[in-house]
């Protein structure tokens, strides 16, 4: 959620000789799919789902997808920190396209 990308293009974006490569130094960054951003209907970003332990990263990535569709078009409770004053209410997108 922080590079606001799927794992999956990050981890493309950060090979060797690319411009971002750099984020392969950081701790706690892990360029590998499986991770997928969560969005609200209005595009919003509201989360991520992150799978590990598939026999292969793209493996990951469509089992993460599944979790989404599964829920897609859900009212889902996001409890903000105490910093946005109130719990939200969101649709989350089947696809932020």
């Amino acid at each position: 959620v922080s590079f606001r990308t799927s794992t999956s293009d990050l981890a493309q974006s950060t090979q060797s000789g690319q411009t971002a490569s750099g984020i392969r130094h950081l701790t706690d960054a892990l360029p590998l799919g499986g991770g997928l951003v969560i969005y609200a209907g209005d595009g919003s970003i509201v989360g991520g789902i992150g799978i590990s332990g598939a026999p292969g990263p793209d493996l990951d990535e469509i089992c993460a997808q599944d979790g989404l569709d599964a829920i897609a078009d859900e009212k889902v409770l996001v409890h903000w920190e105490e910093e946005h004053g109130e719990d939200a209410v969101y649709i989350i997108n089947k696809a932020n396209e």
